[in-house]
C-alpha cells in the first residue's frame, strides 16, 4: 500500500467514524421519553445507518475487514 491508499482508507474510515456518531446521537435522542421530536430523531438514525451501508457497499473492495469495526 502506498502513501495515498493508506491517506485515501483513513478517509474513509474517518467517514463512517463521522457518521457513526452522528447515527448514535440521533439513537439517543430518540429514545428521550416525551421528546417531541423523538420520531424525527429515530428518522435520522435510521438514515445515517443507511447511509453507513451504503458505504460499506461502494467501498468494501478499497477497505480490509477491521476498517469497518
Amino acid at each position: 500500500m502506498n502513501i495515498n491508499e493508506g491517506i485515501y482508507q483513513a478517509e474513509l474510515r474517518r467517514l463512517v467514524r463521522m457518521i457513526g456518531i452522528k447515527y448514535a446521537s440521533a439513537q439517543h435522542k430518540s429514545q428521550i421519553k416525551g421528546d417531541q421530536f423523538a420520531i424525527y430523531h429515530l428518522g435520522q438514525a435510521l438514515a445515517y445507518e443507511e447511509a453507513i451501508r451504503i458505504v460499506k457497499m461502494v467501498f468494501h473492495e478499497e477497505m480490509r475487514g477491521e476498517d469497518w469495526e
